[in-house]
């Protein structure tokens, strides 16, 4: 007879976890007789879901101490594609990204203030907005680090700025003194689920696969926008005024960055879709 029952798992243990001592809860056990005599059981276990990190911003101080601001609707996208949400503060201490990626499945680039132009060689424009260096740099190495060690990555309006630059490219400053007649895509405060403009997706990459459509109507909080494209990033849709709406790194396993907010559409399957892909990725590990 076999000396110990066999465990039945869907994948790998990804990056050492769980740690041991962790509990795996039984979700079916199957018995069989073998022509020996002997009863053998088998049992089938859930894993752990994919631990996803999420970019937070820090607002300003209040007394002696700072404040971390992040939206819940980036934890409920995560939740409900199956993952657990990880929200992460800006440190400045730069092995931090690498200690985090051997411990998270994947990452969020979340919206946020405007990215130094410092950081792709320009002058500050008269309509730059807040910038915080510490945030820049920790999510300036997360973003390399995962597409360099190929973790799983969404980029989200600032996000995809925050990837493009990283890797290399530039930014326009604003988009309504840099390219006038462009579209507004500041359409400001509302509610979830009000949409902006349409955006026409490539069908090259993996947002046409998920989003399963040529065309879709998205919202729009920002005015700056990706300018020139990094070295290896690829654009895979666009706005009526031909402003970069989303990017993709076709090297990397998942790494998709767009310039809306599907967190804010989750209404729309589309959106929902998109954490979804977001997550399988994490669990394949």
């Amino acid at each position: 007879c076999p000396p110990r029952p066999s465990l039945l798992s869907s994948r790998p243990y990804r990056k050492a976890r769980p740690a041991a001592g962790t509990t795996l809860r039984l979700k079916e056990t199957h018995i069989a007789v073998q022509p020996s005599g002997c009863t053998v059981f088998f049992f089938a276990v859930t894993m752990p879901r994919p631990w996803i990190g999420i970019t937070t911003a820090r607002s300003a101080p209040t007394g002696s101490r700072d404040r971390l601001a992040a939206m819940e609707s980036y934890a409920q996208a995560i939740r409900l594609a199956g993952g657990i949400p990880i929200f992460i503060t800006p440190m400045a201490d730069e092995d931090a990204a690498d200690e985090l990626l051997l411990r998270l499945d994947g990452v969020v680039l979340s919206g946020g203030g405007d990215v130094d132009p410092a950081r792709y060689h320009q002058a500050p424009g008269p309509r730059l907005d807040e910038v915080d260096e510490r945030r820049d740099s920790f999510e300036f190495g997360l973003a390399s680090r995962a597409i360099a060690g190929g973790t799983p990555l969404l980029g989200i309006c600032r996000g995809i700025q925050v990837v493009n630059v990283a890797l290399g490219g530039s930014l326009i400053q604003d988009i309504p003194s840099q390219h006038p007649g462009a579209l507004d895509h500041e359409q400001g405060a509302s509610q979830p689920g009000q949409l902006s403009h349409r955006v026409a997706i490539e069908q090259r990459g993996q947002l046409a696969q998920i989003y399963g459509i040529g065309e879709a109507q998205v919202n729009s909080y920002h005015h700056q926008a990706v300018g020139d494209l990094a070295p290896g990033l690829v654009s895979t849709a666009l706005a009526p005024d031909a402003v970069i709406e989303a990017v993709e790194f076709p090297e990397h396993p998942f790494a998709v960055a767009v310039q809306w907010h599907p967190e804010r559409l989750l209404s729309r399957p589309e959106s929902q879709r998109l954490f979804e892909a977001l997550v399988r990725a994490a669990a394949k590990g």
